[in-house]
């Protein structure tokens, strides 16, 4: 049977891409034979089509900064978030973490040095 382990990113793109290991298993050895680097969702789609029997991994990247979470005001609780996050509904979290976003870009805009900081040169 073929085996999947998916590396998955929610903005892929060429430069960072959702990684695919295709491996299969030898008595009790897992052999990765090679690595697929999917660069759009459309990609991925296709790939979650392909025939099987397979089975997969997947590395999904499901959390929220602690910082974020208390930024947002919700309840610091993963169930209790969760239930929150639904409640409130997809379109009021994206509204909120926009918010979010472009607070930092001021707060990170009004306190960046006006050139980057250089390490000193040996002498």
């Amino acid at each position: 049977m073929r085996i999947y382990g998916v590396d998955f990113t929610s903005a892929p793109r060429p430069a960072k891409p959702i990684t695919v290991a295709h491996a299969t298993l030898h008595g009790p050895a897992l052999r990765v034979e090679k690595i697929e680097r999917l660069s759009d969702f459309d990609s991925f789609e296709a790939f979650l089509r392909r025939p099987g029997p397979w089975i997969g991994g997947f590395d999904f990247p499901f959390g929220l900064p602690r910082e974020a979470v208390v930024a947002l005001g919700l309840p610091t609780e993963w169930r209790a978030m969760t239930q929150e996050c639904r409640r409130r509904g997809k379109a009021e979290f994206r509204r909120r973490l926009d918010e979010l976003r472009e607070s930092r870009k001021e707060i990170d805009t009004r306190s960046a040095p006006a050139t980057a900081p250089r390490a000193p040169t040996p002498q």
